[in-house]
């Protein structure tokens, strides 16, 4: 049984410092499909720094929060900055995240892990150690190109 269910692959739009466009993705997350779809067509989502007033003790609040609109999709948690790689859930469902960043934020990848919410942190952990690294690379090569963006560039993935 697979852990991993959903992947979108985001790269920073030029000349933007907060909105990225998916460049591929397994086009298969329900929710995702919908909210993040942007006026062309294209799935947009906004990586931003988690804003202050946003509530959450001090050793659990989020470091980023992944945005589209007025809507919070995911808050983001970096637990260890010497790694690439962050956790979280989406908002209004019991989905958890894996977020691969690379090239200083220039583009990331999104892992989907359907019904997981409440095990995120063991699968941050588990990834941490190389755990899930097949499943996550056939993730990726089930993607597809995402169409109607602001990009048009190939795919970097590596989870």
């Amino acid at each position: 049984m697979n852990i991993f269910s959903d992947y979108y692959e985001f790269c920073r739009v030029e000349g933007k410092k907060t909105r990225y466009d998916a460049h591929i993705s397994t086009q298969s997350h329900p929710l995702l499909e919908v909210l993040l779809k942007n006026k062309i067509g294209g799935r947009t989502i906004y990586l931003v720094d988690r804003p202050a007033q946003w509530e959450g003790s001090l050793e659990r609040r989020s470091d980023k929060a992944l945005t589209k609109g007025d809507q919070n999709v995911s808050s983001l948690l970096l637990p260890d900055p010497s790694l690439n790689i962050g956790y979280g859930d989406i908002k209004g469902t019991d989905d958890a995240i894996i977020i691969a960043h690379f090239d200083n934020w220039q583009w990331f990848g999104l892992y989907i892990c359907r019904g997981q919410k409440n095990n995120k942190l063991n699968i941050y952990q588990l990834v941490c150690d190389n755990e899930f690294v097949d499943e996550m690379y056939e993730l990726v090569e089930r993607a597809e190109e995402v169409t109607n963006n602001l990009i048009s560039i190939k795919s970097h993935s590596n989870p």
